[in-house]
């Protein structure tokens, strides 16, 4: 295969429920995209996996990445499902690491569900199409690993049999807040956790794209989101600088 030429990339930080601050980034980043090639008197399409060729996330922009390429949704659908995850999973706070490992679970087979997709979707397709996607996590029995989980096959490795909902979890999953998400069986049972040591996966997505297009592949554009937005800082009425308080 030839290498791929001018390709577009995006990368997503793990962050939490402070994703939702990446879409919000990628609504405007969309808007200005879609403008440009509409000023041009083109149709544009409104879905991110429409303009670009590899989207790759740790922790909750693994989510992102996932809910915009391998399920083809729009940045308005992903924010509303994004902020449905936030209530049901991240803020509930009497809650243990496996009750917050299930709900996450329930919350993706009713995506699926509303999608019209069954619950049990493997991550990977025999014959790629549109935007491919990853999210990377670590193996539970060796927490410096960092392990790519992908839609697309590659030479090097055999095709993964975990599915979306797995993937999810795997890369999710941080310590302590969630517990560990198991897939496979047999010699292939691997348990995963949320990669702490890949947040900012651009690196990975580089690799990837090379990986995936050929050594020699081009890229234009390298979009990398991240979600660290320390918050403001905000003087009350009538307060001295120890009341300074972090909204």
């Amino acid at each position: 295969m030839a290498p791929k030429t001018n390709l577009k990339l995006a990368s997503f930080d793990g962050g939490d429920i402070r994703g939702l601050s990446q879409l919000e980034i990628m609504d405007a980043i969309m808007h200005r995209l879609t403008w440009d090639i509409e000023s041009n008197g083109l149709n544009a399409s409104d879905l991110p996996c429409d303009h670009f060729d590899l989207m790759g996330g740790s922790g909750t922009g693994g989510l992102i990445a996932i809910l915009l390429a391998k399920l083809r949704m729009s940045v308005e659908e992903a924010s509303d499902e994004f902020e449905d995850i936030i209530k049901q999973v991240f803020n509930p706070k009497d809650t243990s690491g496996p009750q917050r490992t299930e709900a996450l679970r329930k919350c993706m087979e009713d995506i699926l569900k509303k999608k019209g997709l069954p619950v049990d979707l493997r991550l990977t397709e025999d014959k790629q199409e549109g935007c491919s996607s990853f999210v990377v996590a670590s193996l539970r029995t060796n927490t410096k690993s960092t392990v790519c989980l992908r839609t697309y096959p590659v030479r090097n490795q055999r095709p993964s049999t975990i599915t979306v909902i797995e993937a999810v979890l795997a890369t999710c999953v941080t310590q302590p807040e969630f517990a560990p998400v198991s897939s496979g069986s047999g010699r292939k049972a691997r348990e995963y956790i949320a990669a702490s040591g890949a947040l900012n996966p651009i690196h990975e997505v580089i690799s990837e794209a090379h990986l995936l297009f050929g050594e020699d592949a081009t890229v234009v554009s390298l979009l990398s989101i991240g979600a660290g937005y320390p918050g403001i800082i905000s003087l009350p009425q009538g307060g001295s600088e120890a009341a300074i308080d972090k909204q």
